[in-house]
């Protein structure tokens, strides 16, 4: 992790253990959003990403409800 010491890495995926996965799927979520605001078409980044599009489409969903 940028900006803590290895071992505090340690520490959080031990007392969090879904951190990571909490991780991947914000960073996930941004790029999703980013091809989508570059103008990719749900259809394009769900065969990029290897996801179904409908999650590509509750995803930019969800990001258009908490900008409102």
């Amino acid at each position: 992790m940028i900006g803590f010491p290895a071992h505090h890495s340690v520490l959080l995926t031990d007392t969090f253990p879904e951190f990571p996965d909490a991780l991947n799927q914000l960073g996930e979520q941004k790029i999703i959003l980013h091809m989508f605001q570059k103008g990719y078409t749900t259809a394009q980044i769900a065969d990029i990403a290897d996801l179904e599009e409908l999650k590509i489409k509750t995803i930019i969903e969800e990001n258009e409800l908490a900008t409102v």
